[in-house]
């Protein structure tokens, strides 16, 4: 029977909106530090047998909420 393991979490923290979509394709710059986390996972297992069981990989991240580009507050004073 093989022998089940826990996942691998790896938390992101807070991301821009545009690297969120691109880890999501598989593309970006976090699917760099997604894989050297998968790595790290992978040699702290050792060698591992024929029936050995892939590890899943949870990634959670956070969106930066989007910036607020508005009117106010006014880069001048409007007086009389």
């Amino acid at each position: 029977m093989p022998q089940t393991t826990r996942p691998v979490l790896i938390d992101l923290g807070k991301v821009k909106r545009k690297h969120a979509k691109q880890l999501k394709n598989g593309e970006g710059p976090l699917t760099a530090d997604v894989s050297d986390a998968v790595q790290m996972a992978v040699s702290e297992l050792g060698d591992l047998p024929a029936d050995a069981v892939i590890v899943p990989v949870v990634v959670v991240c956070e969106r930066k909420p989007k910036s607020k580009k508005g009117l106010f507050p006014l880069p001048f004073a409007l007086t009389r």
